[in-house]
């Protein structure tokens, strides 16, 4: 069955099912419609979403909408009986230009008023974008399980340089039955890199002394030998903006600081195939 275009004027809101995919450390969906739950916020048509999605055409961004909309990820935000918009997304809504309407003016003055509306929705969301804390818990599944790189226990390497949590959380890895390999800067990321046998899987920090996590990624995703290395994100680096570019960099998954470590485990699981 074709799903029915969505109305692009509306602002939606995510559904319970939608907010699992973003807080439940189990993401089945593709990272651009990740990446559009992220922006969904309860006050932005989704119109004015679709500029925020690299990548994504016109019509792409259309049956993208409609596939989220139609299988009850999102839903347009309801009005309560005095006609305001209930619903907005509990992760806080972008704000935008939400200035009084303008009075009749010229031709001239309507398309500088135009423009400066314009001008000022961007510039907002993209502060918004950058300043909002975010909390998710994302980990994409994959379609099968994924084997051990060797043996029967899976190599974790955790990136962190933050020596108190990197202590704790060998010990949780190891309590899970997994074997932790640590690192806590560039050069000893590339050397345990380098080290047979490749991880099973990596939980890279952004913040490190001398290097950028989204960097590191992005090399990693390049490398012939690591692009399929499953990467999750767990950092303090917590806003949509931090969450969509490690979307869009390939990352199999996102754990904003701070986090219970069941749930880290459950986001480790979930991006090897593990039940």
């Amino acid at each position: 069955m074709r799903e029915p275009p969505p109305d692009l004027e509306r602002a939606y809101v995510l559904t319970p099912k939608g907010r699992q995919q973003l807080k439940g450390a189990s993401a089945t969906l593709p990272e651009s419609a990740l990446r559009l739950l992220v922006l969904i916020d309860g006050k932005l048509p989704l119109m004015k979403l679709a500029k925020y999605l690299q990548g994504i055409s016109g019509p792409e961004f259309g049956k993208l909408a409609s596939a989220l909309v139609f299988n009850g990820y999102i839903q347009p935000v309801g009005l309560d009986r005095s006609g305001k918009p209930v619903g907005e997304d509990d992760f806080g809504a972008i704000d935008f230009y939400s200035g009084e309407e303008s009075k009749a003016a010229s031709g001239e003055e309507q398309k500088e008023q135009d423009f400066a509306r314009s001008l000022e929705e961007a510039q907002n969301v993209e502060v918004t974008l950058k300043r909002q804390g975010y909390y998710v818990n994302i980990a994409r599944r994959p379609l099968q399980k994924v084997e051990p790189v060797q043996g029967e226990a899976y190599s974790i390497l955790v990136v962190e340089d933050n020596a108190n949590l990197a202590s704790i959380t060998r010990k949780f890895l190891t309590l899970e039955g997994f074997v932790p390999r640590m690192a806590a800067s560039r050069n000893e990321v590339v050397n345990e890199l380098r080290k047979p046998p490749v991880p099973d899987v990596m939980l890279l920090d952004v913040l490190l002394p001398d290097a950028d996590g989204f960097e590191i990624l992005s090399l990693v995703r390049k490398h012939a030998a690591l692009n399929r290395l499953p990467v999750i994100m767990l950092t303090a680096k917590a806003t949509r903006e931090d969450v969509m570019r490690g979307l869009t960099l390939g990352t199999n998954g996102y754990v904003t600081k701070p986090f219970e470590f069941e749930a880290l485990i459950a986001s480790i699981k979930s991006v090897l195939g593990l039940e």
